[in-house]
């Protein structure tokens, strides 16, 4: 994914796996998690979108939780 990112004019300077899945995000949108293999777990917060995007393994080997907060509560902590 990293290669066709670059052929795709995306510059990486590290070998952090994050990075990649940061700008695969910014290239395909919600559809890049198709493209993904291994284990993971994460979320991204897209702040123009104002919205959430939780993703996990297919086989759910990472656990991924969550809880949700009101605004008071998160404005606290």
């Amino acid at each position: 994914m990293r290669d066709e990112l670059r052929s795709r004019g995306h510059v990486f300077e590290t070998r952090s796996d994050t990075k990649v899945v940061l700008r695969a995000y910014l290239e395909w949108g919600e559809q890049f998690a198709e493209r993904l293999n291994g284990m993971y777990a994460f979320a991204i917060w897209d702040v123009a979108a104002q919205k959430l995007l939780l993703v996990r393994d297919r086989m759910g080997v990472k656990p991924l939780f969550y809880s949700q907060t009101s605004a008071t509560e998160q404005a606290t902590s």
